[in-house]
């Protein structure tokens, strides 16, 4: 038998995403994929593609081509004459890596954050998500920021709401500051399942929301503190004005802040809220737990139920926020966690008999259609999807 090449086996992986494998080629390549050697392939062609200096848009950073091949050597080896940073380009420039088959997938996809291009749809395919968002005013006109046009400026209850050329939402004031003993009006922001919307409130705080997610603030601030309420995830840019602190409470929990990066992110009912820190300093308190201080890289989990709140380093914090810059960003995720990410986004529900039992590692954009990412997932492991409507079916492979 004839011996081919690893660039031979990716160029089929190239055809079978894009849908046109032929039946013969698609067993061929499953057969490769489940063998042994095409973990050493890829391996050898590590040290053999690491000097290119012309490639596509890369994907991975040095911290990702670092665990990404720190993964791939904990199961098959290292080999001594291949330094791991040797790697980074190669791992950088690949168009997909599917290596380690049976536990653990790794994948990277070729289409990029913002590519224009129309997504290619196979038969009951499903769309991504994109941006929804409606806000509730506190006197109950309902505003659907997809009706308002770039350039337009929409003035109600003391409100006034723009969108920018990028799509953004932004809002400022026509009123006078709350006094710190009045009780505000709320306004309410949502985004449905399948959305997500970026908004610059009154004081210049940016917040990201992503599907499933509600955020509260009052018309207006007040004279001594800014302060919210948070619902599902959400990443919040804090503008700095130490005179009036910042405060998101999410259930019971509260995060006080003057001006940083965090995420927030609570279940269906608020039992259990994550917080990952990104840049400054933030104070976490919750019932009757204490009070914490995080750290950048730290983020912190606290249970409503018990009252426990607990902090610990994060490895990846960006991986908590890729969803803002248009990425599902997966670090040895387990199926279920990937399953929510994907129901959120899609708005679809996944059917299976038991859960699989694998772990998904790497970077795919949120702007392609649902079978795109399902093909990825397919690659090593012993799975299988079917789309019917909105429901996924879930079968091994």
């Amino acid at each position: 038998m004839i011996s081919k090449s690893a660039a031979y086996y990716n160029g089929l992986i190239e055809l079978y995403l894009n849908g046109q494998c032929t039946p013969e080629q698609e067993k061929e390549l499953w057969m490769y994929l489940s063998s042994s050697r095409s973990n050493k392939a890829i391996l050898d062609q590590l040290q053999k593609k690491f000097d290119l200096d012309t490639a596509d848009p890369q994907l991975l950073d040095d911290s990702d081509s670092k665990r990404l091949f720190n993964k791939i050597t904990e199961v098959i080896g290292r080999p001594e004459s291949i330094p791991w940073r040797a790697c980074i380009k190669w791992l950088r420039f690949a168009a997909i890596l599917v290596v380690l088959a049976g536990a653990v997938i790794l994948f990277v996809s070729r289409t990029q954050v913002g590519d224009n291009a129309p997504p290619k749809l196979v038969k009951n395919d499903v769309l991504p998500g994109g941006n929804r968002g409606i806000m509730v005013l506190a006197g109950g006109a309902r505003i659907d920021f997809e009706r308002i046009r770039i350039g337009d400026t929409v003035k109600e209850s003391g409100l006034v709401i723009a969108k920018t050329g990028n799509g953004e939402v932004r809002m400022r004031n026509s009123g006078s500051p709350v006094s710190a003993g009045e009780q505000p009006q709320m306004n309410t922001i949502q985004t449905p399942v399948g959305g997500q919307y970026k908004v610059t409130l009154s004081d210049g705080t940016t917040v990201w929301m992503n599907a499933g997610s509600v955020l509260k603030f009052p018309v207006t601030f007040t004279d001594t503190e800014r302060s919210v309420q948070a619902e599902g995830e959400l990443y919040f840019e804090v503008a700095k004005d130490a005179a009036h602190p910042f405060r998101v409470k999410t259930g019971e929990q509260v995060v006080e802040v003057l001006g940083t990066h965090f995420s927030v992110k609570s279940n269906a009912n608020n039992a259990i809220v994550k917080t990952t820190l990104l840049e400054g300093r933030i104070r976490i308190s919750g019932g009757t737990a204490q009070p914490r201080i995080l750290e950048p890289g730290e983020a912190s989990e606290f249970q409503a139920k018990t009252n426990e709140l607990k902090v610990t380093a994060y490895k990846n914090p960006e991986a908590v926020t890729a969803w803002k810059d248009g990425y599902f960003s997966f670090d040895s995720t387990d199926f279920i966690t990937v399953q929510e990410q994907l129901e959120k986004w899609y708005d679809v529900r996944f059917v299976y008999a038991e859960v699989p039992q694998m772990q998904f590692f790497g970077k795919v954009p949120r702007n392609v259609p649902l079978s795109r990412v399902l093909k990825l997932m397919e690659m090593v492991g012993a799975i299988k999807f079917k789309i019917d409507g909105r429901e996924v079916y879930v079968t091994n492979g």
